[in-house]
């Protein structure tokens, strides 16, 4: 399709296979035109979700660090790009960049850098638990308390008056820690938790830097 990232054949594969689905989850009949599925089962149309796909793998690849040398596409800051102007192939990223900055009235490439963060698939992140009740909480933590094996810290990121803060509080070492993180405007509680964390973390490294018996943070 002209000035499509994708081809008829490749929409009517797309869209017969969520005509199939949506027909079971609603028990239509197989007469139901795929316009009246997607209305009755709230599906956007493929056209949209790929848009929507397209869209959203752009403003992540925006977000990162370096985006211009590890896309290959023209953004309109002025970036070192590894890009060469001259070649007439224009990818789908940027063909995808250009129509959302066509739409868009503010800038789109004013956001925030997030530096990428690379794990191996074989990590195991830290145990969570999220207990249902606040009882079950409570006894969950006097269980893991009582083992005294684990060194327990605890956070708190919340606001009040207006302002935004964050602390973390370790009873072994009589340690605590606080940050002020500025007004509502600046900030947000969900940053101020994650704050907290930093703070737990950077407690429980200088207590690993003595020595210290408990292997476990909790």
């Amino acid at each position: 399709m002209k000035g499509k990232l994708y081809t008829k054949r490749m929409l009517n594969t797309l869209q017969s296979i969520q005509a199939r689905a949506a027909r079971v989850i609603s028990g239509a009949y197989r007469a139901t035109s795929r316009a009246a599925l997607d209305v009755e089962t709230f599906l956007l149309p493929i056209e949209q979700q790929i848009w929507k796909h397209n869209a959203y793998t752009v403003v992540r690849l925006l977000s990162s660090k370096n985006i211009a040398a590890t896309s290959g596409f023209q953004t309109n800051t002025a970036q070192p790009t590894a890009a060469d102007k001259t070649r007439r192939h224009t990818s789908s990223w940027q063909k995808v960049y250009n129509d959302i900055t066509s739409m868009r009235t503010k800038d789109l490439d004013r956001q925030e850098q997030i530096p990428c963060f690379l794990t191996p698939p074989w990590r195991q992140g830290p145990t969570t638990y999220i207990d249902a009740t606040a009882e079950e909480a409570r006894a969950r933590h006097d269980k893991e308390h009582v083992k005294e094996d684990s060194l327990s810290i605890y956070t708190d990121g919340s606001g009040i008056e207006g302002e935004i803060g964050s602390a973390a509080l370790c009873p072994l070492t009589q340690q605590t820690r606080s940050v002020h993180m500025g007004s509502d405007t600046e900030s947000t509680v969900y940053a101020a938790e994650l704050q907290g964390i930093s703070l737990a973390l950077q407690i429980a490294q200088e207590y690993a830097s003595r020595n210290g018996a408990r292997r476990d943070v909790a």
